[in-house]
């Protein structure tokens, strides 16, 4: 990741002093989700079809901050598993909006080995939350994980 971050020096000094803090609050999520699809792709869970079994995942990482956690899980996870990871927060900038350099750099310019996209929605507001139902979770192909490790005080 210093490679990744290599062109934006302030990006990298905040994620560094971060990861470690954020590897340790995600790491048990991380775990279950790695367990998760994994178990459901070796054919350990009998009652699904093996179509159904193929079916790739879609996971959305709810209020995810700066996306350390799905960076990780897309670095961690099998790709013929997963579809893609989406990242959902507030303070990403709108579609309509230009995107700052890190944000360009890290979801756009970089190819991960599980894609990430980003979304920005405000998990408060009852209209943002059916555009994501709207313009993700009805559309994505296969079965979606959702999880929140950062959620604020009135979401939990």
């Amino acid at each position: 990741w210093i490679v990744l971050f290599s062109h934006d020096f302030n990006t990298w000094r905040r994620i560094k002093k971060r990861i470690a803090k954020e590897l340790n609050e995600s790491e048990p999520c991380i775990t279950y989700i790695m367990d998760f699809v994994s178990r459901r792709n070796t054919n350990q869970s009998t009652s699904l079809s093996p179509e159904k079994q193929e079916e790739k995942f879609t996971i959305v990482d709810i209020c995810c901050g700066f996306g350390i956690t799905s960076m990780f899980l897309s670095e961690l996870l099998p790709p013929e598993w997963i579809d893609k990871i989406w990242l959902v927060d507030y303070n990403f900038p709108c579609h309509s909006e230009a995107n700052p350099p890190h944000v360009k750099q890290i979801f756009y310019e970089r190819e991960w080995p599980v894609p990430l996209r980003i979304r920005k929605v405000n998990m408060k507001k009852s209209r943002e939350i059916k555009n994501l139902h709207n313009r993700i979770l009805n559309v994505c192909p296969g079965p979606i994980l959702m999880f929140g490790i950062h959620l604020c005080k009135a979401l939990s």
